[in-house]
């Protein structure tokens, strides 16, 4: 669908199947009692089944727009994360509807367009009283609060890999059970299988320890490539611990490339240590299929890390550290560089999620 990445639409499908209220069409359209959903709700279309209910209302409403700029689908999921509050269907019905706030208000539909110009004229007055008593210097740092519980919900899928032979890397959740890190990480069926995927191993608040969970490779998924330093392995559900659902997975960006000049971050385990991220100053320095070199700040244990864009959305596979000359009259510079995961697509084909 126009808008939804694939992996996130997967995501979507499988936590709504969980909500009772797909159960019936009538039950459904209790929702629409909510002044954000009402409008639609008439012109919701029935379906005969769950998965044509779910289908027929991301369908209906993924599109629409209220006058304050927000998106429908994300009202619903929003509306359904109040109903389970205390369960943690709610916890995942509101981390979707902080990913696909972001996805869906990237390109705003006409109405939204429409809104934000009539808003525009009717501040312009205020703006200009204001002129000099504020500004925003060179491009702008501000970003909506929301950002950094979608970046939380991004790290969740964020993992440490522990080798057989004492070494250390990062791998994270792409869909379907299915991780991604560094051929040089797991290079062989072999190695994947005395490997151990370990989540949550990071921080509390209170500046003590989570609880993690460790999980077992599935060898059965294995597709690796030297030259592009990328695996793909499964993980396997243990039934005496989380689902693997639990930790979500990242939003895979395949179809527009990185620019020079843009913000990224590397959420990492470096050194083997709690999970950390990198995220003030670092911009994309060069682009050159299929690779991205990048000022952000990476140590070893890092090799496998997801490169975010500032949508949350991957862009690359973190694998290592470059010196890349500067000029002729200066000395070189470290850079790191990683895979873009559009070649990473290109070469996994059928094992990818989806596919």
């Amino acid at each position: 669908m126009p808008g939804i990445p694939s992996n996130l639409m997967r995501e979507l499908h499988h936590v709504l199947a969980s909500c009772h209220e797909f159960e019936t069409t009538q039950q459904l359209k209790t929702l629409f009692v909510n002044s954000q959903l009402h409008p639609f709700g008439r012109s919701l279309p029935e379906g005969d089944s769950l998965q044509q209910r779910i289908d027929n209302a991301i369908h209906h409403l993924y599109n629409h727009y209220l006058v304050d700029g927000s998106n429908v689908l994300v009202n619903l999921l929003v509306v359904l994360a109040d109903n389970y509050e205390y369960e943690y269907l709610g916890t995942q019905l509101t981390a979707l509807a902080d990913r696909l706030r972001i996805v869906l208000t990237a390109v705003p539909s006409a109405e939204v367009e429409r809104y934000l110009t009539a808003y525009a004229v009717e501040k312009s007055a205020v703006g200009t009283q204001a002129a000099g008593l504020e500004q925003i210097v060179g491009a702008s740092d501000l970003k909506e609060i929301m950002w950094l519980q979608t970046g939380l919900v991004a790290a969740k899928s964020v993992c440490r890999l522990l080798l057989e032979n004492g070494g250390l890397g990062t791998g994270f959740l792409i869909g379907d059970d299915l991780l991604m890190t560094n051929n040089h990480v797991l290079p062989t069926p072999q190695s994947a299988e005395q490997a151990i995927a370990e989540f949550n191993y990071q921080y509390d608040y209170a500046g003590g320890m989570k609880s993690t969970t460790r999980y077992r490779i599935d060898t059965s998924r294995f597709k690796t490539n030297i030259a592009l330093d990328y695996t793909l392995v499964g993980v396997k559900q243990d039934p005496s611990k989380e689902n693997l659902h639990t930790w979500g997975c990242v939003n895979l960006n395949t179809q527009a490339p990185p620019v020079e000049g843009e913000h990224v971050i590397i959420i990492q385990h470096p050194g083997g240590e709690p999970k950390q991220i990198a995220m003030t100053g670092n911009y994309v320095k060069s682009v050159s299929t299929p690779y991205i070199r990048y000022t952000t700040d990476t140590r070893p244990g890092s090799s496998g890390a997801p490169v975010f864009n500032d949508g949350w959305q991957v862009i690359a596979l973190h694998h290592r550290s470059v010196n890349e000359p500067s000029d002729p009259y200066r000395k070189s510079q470290m850079l790191n560089e990683g895979i873009l995961i559009a070649q990473v697509r290109e070469s996994a084909q059928n094992i990818w999620p989806g596919a």
